[in-house]
């Protein structure tokens, strides 16, 4: 019998060779003891720059790291040509800009050596770009570990926030039930791979929650325009969730989930915006065909939208002196 790895490192690069050496030397100086466990696979998006030759010295040392390279620059699909790379019992795809905290792997196998879990989230540390000020503790607002039973719930609590690819490991046997025609129509909207993870589970599969940050996400390492921003974390969302409704999810966990979606990406970003002087009426009609329904966004987010700047930017003066002198 052939033994197999417990984990596949399957990490999509393009073009960043300095960060992924980052990340890289984050996984290499953790994983004593476990190479015989682990394989750290690169899939190269047809880089340009000197990603291949980097690796190719890696490889030299650490025989556990293996090379691939498309023809062509494929996008977001490489995350799913990445994972299917993958010979491991799990497959962790992992972006190629963040890295991992010190203890990380021997905490990730331990779980995974003795449990029969789906998925696996990770919980993770927001940094600066460069990594030399933390910039937010803890993402996840949740303090204690969680087992949670099948898609309906985990849509319930994390809904769309499972979008972080690097905080998400995976069974393979989940990974085999990803259908390329479930991600390629969420491409564009940036959620294919968490859409296919949502699209593949059951009420029978159980994912964990791992409470404590044990990643760190580089932050802020890209700018969403206006329009961008809306399309992604406003149609995306509404796109999945039409589709998982179709799907069978039910429409309760659906809506618990439009709601994180309304308050944490939408209202939120939109009061940041608007402080920084941006128009955003053009993103009403475009999201009031989809969020309707929901309370939050016809007696918040739309008020917002329209509310005078100067006005806000006057009231977010005024909460900030107090907060800064009860402080």
């Amino acid at each position: 019998m052939i033994n197999r790895q417990l984990l596949s490192i399957c990490i999509p690069t393009y073009n960043r060779v300095e960060f992924l050496k980052e990340s890289l030397d984050s996984f290499l100086a953790d994983i004593h003891g476990f190479e015989n466990e682990i394989e750290i696979l690169i899939s190269d998006n047809a880089s340009t720059d000197s990603t291949k030759d980097v690796v190719q010295e890696y490889i030299i040392s650490y025989p556990f790291i293996k090379y691939y390279r498309n023809a062509k620059n494929v996008k977001d699909e490489n995350f799913f040509i990445a994972a299917n790379l993958a010979t491991g019992e799990y497959i962790w795809v992992f972006a190629d800009d963040d890295k991992i905290d010190t203890g990380t792997l021997r905490f990730i196998l331990t779980i995974l050596r003795n449990g029969n879990r789906s998925v696996l989230i990770l919980n993770y540390s927001i940094w600066n770009k460069d990594f030399s000020e933390k910039l937010k503790e803890s993402f996840y607002s949740i303090s204690t570990d969680m087992i949670i039973q099948g898609g309906n719930e985990l849509m319930k609590i994390f809904g769309i926030k499972i979008q972080f690819i690097s905080g998400i490991i995976i069974s393979t046997q989940l990974n085999e039930k990803f259908k390329k025609q479930d991600y390629d129509q969420m491409l564009e909207y940036g959620f294919s791979y968490s859409y296919a993870i949502y699209s593949s589970l059951t009420e029978e599969d159980q994912i964990q929650f791992i409470s404590k940050p044990i990643l760190l996400y580089r932050g802020y390492n890209s700018h969403f325009s206006a329009t961008n921003y809306y399309k992604t974390f406003g149609l995306g969302p509404a796109k999945m969730f039409e589709n998982l409704l179709f799907n069978g999810y039910s429409k309760k966990s659906l809506l618990e989930a439009q709601n994180i979606v309304i308050k944490d990406y939408l209202i939120t970003e939109c009061i940041q915006r608007k402080l920084n002087k941006e128009n955003l009426y053009f993103t009403v009609p475009k999201l009031f065909i989809y969020y309707y329904d929901s309370l939050l966004f016809i007696f918040i987010y739309i008020p917002i939208v329209f509310f005078p700047n100067f006005m806000l930017r006057i009231i977010y003066m005024i909460i900030k002196r107090i907060t800064t002198l009860n402080g």
